[in-house]
């Protein structure tokens, strides 16, 4: 690893080279950052579109959404719970 950062620095054409690929990634990292934000927001015109086609008010989707999330979150805590319960039991029986 020293010796490939020696050859870097002692030959500036090396350093050149280094520069334009970390140039070349940055570009194709923005460039893969923009194609993401402008799918997510057409997504979102989409959605905002269906909505309004449906004539569903977000607020009444928003509400079902939560309550669903809220009724498997307690699913899981009860699932949860029993389990390490029954762990629990399972190893106390084999001590």
């Amino acid at each position: 690893m020293e010796t490939l950062i020696g050859i870097l620095v002692s030959q500036p054409i090396y350093i050149c080279i280094a520069a334009v690929l970390v140039i070349f990634l940055f570009f194709s990292l923005w460039k893969k950052l923009i194609k993401t934000v402008i799918v997510i927001a057409l997504m979102l015109v989409l959605y905002i579109g269906y909505l309004t086609w449906t004539g569903k008010e977000s607020s009444k989707i928003k509400t079902e959404i939560i309550e669903k999330g809220k009724k498997t979150i307690e699913n899981i805590d009860k699932n949860v719970d029993e389990h390490v319960k029954q762990k629990i039991k399972d190893l106390s029986g084999n001590l």
